[in-house]
């Protein structure tokens, strides 16, 4: 009912799909079949399937979350990705806030000395079995910057750099 509410003037149809609060709907039937059209008050919508149980991000305080949303979509996604039940999703809550306290890891006056800055080149780059960052889990571009630590890890720049911010290890 949010969703409509939010959306008066959408118009769907048999196989239509939409999204709300990280659940995508699908339209399933109309009457009569084949017809489009918006949903009003005297609209019947059927629901099937189990009850939707909080995510991770539900149970997440607000400034926990303020502070999740400025890492790269990857790292969100490789720290909130469970579905698991309570117990184990507040021991992830805590990996979390673990993870995203700032001040653990290298100060930042320290940063310029980890690793060795260069451009990605995708040429020179074919062999490497590194092609894509670990922490936003997105491939390499062409000229991307890009750090190798001493441990021969390869990264965007940016991403490292919040990284070893946040923790002194790769």
């Amino acid at each position: 009912k949010p969703f409509f509410q939010e959306h008066p003037f959408a118009v769907f149809g048999e196989g239509d799909h939409f999204t709300y609060c990280s659940v995508r709907f699908r339209v399933m039937a109309t009457d009569p079949v084949g017809a489009t059209g918006r949903v009003a008050t005297d609209t019947i919508v059927y629901c099937d399937g189990e009850p939707l149980r909080p995510t991770v991000w539900d149970l997440l305080p607000p400034e926990l979350r303020a502070e999740l949303q400025r890492l790269p979509r990857g790292l969100q996604m490789l720290l909130l990705n469970t579905r698991a039940h309570e117990e184990a999703i507040r021991g992830r809550l805590n990996e979390v806030d673990t993870v995203l306290r700032r001040g653990q890891g290298v100060a930042a006056s320290q940063l310029s000395a980890c690793g060795r800055e260069s451009r990605w080149r995708a040429a020179e780059s074919a062999r490497d079995t590194q092609q894509q960052c670990m922490v936003c889990l997105t491939d390499f571009a062409e000229n991307d910057l890009v750090v190798r630590l001493e441990c021969d890890h390869l990264y965007h720049a940016p991403c490292i750099r919040e990284w070893l911010q946040r923790s002194a290890t790769c």
